[in-house]
């Protein structure tokens, strides 16, 4: 399945517009109205990757933070399963996750964007109580 068609499949099953890939293949979306998301294909890589925003991290503590991504990381090595990402220049955390392309298909990318979701939203609520993020 090419990326576009893809995305319109994954469109029509959650029920909004075909999102359009950039010249990186990513776009961003927001799911359910309260999670922003990014989506990147790679076909190159025969992956697709997605990331859902947790929040900016806490300055004070960065190091903590890191560190403790870091060994969550650990705890979730098995293939397949989310972790934690950090992009330095926003100081944004993300729980993202890695896709074999080549077994996607629209139902598949929803059912894991919405996995990832549920996931980032309950670490979201965590990590903002423990004032690691906001």
């Amino acid at each position: 399945m090419t990326p576009a068609a893809l995305l319109l499949d994954l469109a029509r099953h959650l029920g909004m517009a075909p999102p359009a890939l950039d010249a990186q293949g990513a776009c961003g979306l927001v799911l359910d109205g309260d999670l922003s998301m990014e989506l990147q294909v790679l076909p190159a890589l025969g992956e697709l990757r997605l990331a859902a925003r947790l929040g900016e991290a806490d300055s004070d503590n960065l190091q903590g933070i890191l560190l403790g991504a870091l060994l969550g990381n650990l705890a979730v090595s098995e293939v397949g399963r989310p972790h934690f990402g950090f992009h330095p220049a926003s100081r944004a955390l993300a729980l993202c996750q890695v896709l074999p392309l080549e077994a996607l298909d629209g139902a598949a990318l929803a059912t894991a964007l919405r996995c990832v979701a549920d996931a980032a939203r309950a670490t979201r609520v965590q990590l903002a109580g423990e004032r690691l993020v906001h």
